[in-house]
Order: structure tokens, then C-alpha cells, then sequence
């Protein structure tokens, strides 16, 4: 089982440091995400991809933070689609078998829960994929150039990671959008079921929040010190 927590660095309008590494207790966000998975005995290693620019600064971290399965870190590319590829495509040049699961991950989730995490290897395991997901709790509106819908939320649900693949199989999907010039599908679960494949969900823990405002920063901040205090 290979974990691969990734992205591009989109950074947020009020910082020039990227999303990933703004530090919150002590920690740059990414670090809190990669010690949970080097955390498990279901994790054989961890691949990162990463701004070429900081790819320096997350070793150190990872050095200074004593995270021991990180293989190696490859340079992300002009979106996210294309940062995933690459770091899948470093994956297969290296060796790992076709069928090995690999879990595509946020670097900026870092409230994800274990047994989200070990559903999504058991499901995967058994179905070929697994998408991690979370319950629509707000009014969905579907609106179009012939007006609007009001969608039945009950019948909705919200795609979050991570999400987990065969390593062979995850590859074809992504080179096959590529070869269509498609390179900036929003997630691994669009390429997947714009395919025809069916999708196998896993619920996934509320928390799950993928960090991309200062508000979600606020908010990661206030659930690591509830935490903390329990």
C-alpha cells in the first residue's frame, strides 16, 4: 500500500507562502497530514508531490519532524491533475507493481480520520476504487442556461479524499484524459467515472475539511486545541 498526498501549491490570496505550509501549532499544515499516515502500519510509503520552488523546505520539515516513510518527493506540475500524474508516473518509473493500491490524498486534509483511511484500503481492495465522501447538508441548486433545479440532497453527496485506485489502473484513466487534452479534470474520481467505471464510496469523518481559506485555518486551529484539550 502506497499513500500519495499531493498538490500543487495553489496559494491563498492573503499569503505568498504556500497553502500547505502555513504553520499552525507549530506545524506546517502538510506535516500534520504526512505524521498521521506515517503513523500507520497500513502505510508502506509515502509519495509526495510538491512546488519545485519548496521541495527544499518540505525535506527539512520532514527530516526536522522524524517522518520516516516519505520515498521520495517529485516537483508538482501546471495543475492538479497533472501534479497527481506526475507523481503516479514516478511511482510506476520506480518499480511498484500495476496492482498496488495507491490513495491520492491532500496535502491540506490533515483532519482525516484512520478509519476513513482504513475503509477506503478495504473497499478499494475488494472493488477496485474507493471515494471518500460526506453527506450534502445544505440546499443544492443545480442551475443551468434553462433556469434552475433545486436538487433532492438526500441524493447528493460531496466527492473528499482521499480517494484510492489500482496504481495501473488510476495511470490509464489519467493518460487517456491527457492523450483527449484534458489536463485540468478537478479530481481522480471525475477522470474515473467520465470513463464509464463505476464508483464505490466510503463515507467519510465531518472534520475532513480540505484547508484552502484563512477561515478553514481558524478553524483546523480550533479543532487541534478542542483536541488537545479532551
Amino acid at each position: 500500500m502506497l499513500i500519495f498526498a499531493g498538490g500543487h501549491g495553489v496559494r491563498m490570496n492573503s499569503s505568498a507562502v504556500p497553502k500547505q505550509f502555513i504553520e499552525v501549532n507549530g506545524k506546517s499544515i502538510i506535516i500534520h497530514t504526512l505524521e498521521l499516515f506515517d503513523g500507520m502500519d497500513e502505510i508502506d510509503g509515502i509519495q509526495v508531490v510538491c512546488l519545485a520552488d519548496w521541495i527544499d523546505e518540505l525535506r527539512k520539515q520532514i527530516a526536522d519532524h522524524g517522518i520516516r516513510k516519505v520515498i521520495s518527493i517529485v516537483p508538482g506540475g501546471e495543475t492538479g491533475q497533472m501534479s497527481i500524474y506526475n507523481g503516479l508516473v514516478s511511482m510506476r518509473d520506480a518499480g511498484l507493481d500495476p496492482k498496488s493500491l495507491v490513495m491520492i490524498h491532500d496535502g491540506v486534509r490533515p483532519l482525516v480520520s484512520r478509519e476513513t483511511i482504513r475503509r477506503n484500503l478495504q473497499v478499494a481492495a475488494e472493488f477496485g476504487n474507493a471515494i471518500t465522501v460526506s453527506p450534502c447538508t445544505e440546499t443544492v441548486i443545480l442551475a443551468s442556461g434553462d433556469g434552475t433545479q433545486v436538487l433532492d440532497r438526500n441524493m447528493c453527496q460531496m466527492a473528499r479524499a482521499p480517494q484510492t485506485f489500482r496504481l495501473g489502473e488510476i495511470i490509464s484513466h489519467y493518460e487517456i484524459c491527457i492523450a483527449n487534452g484534458q489536463t485540468s479534470c478537478i479530481d481522480s474520481a471525475t477522470i474515473v467515472t467520465s470513463h464509464g467505471c463505476a464508483l464505490h464510496t466510503v463515507e467519510g469523518n465531518p472534520e475532513n475539511i480540505k484547508i484552502t481559506t484563512p477561515m478553514d485555518v481558524c478553524l483546523f486551529r480550533g479543532l487541534l486545541n478542542n483536541t488537545a484539550d479532551e
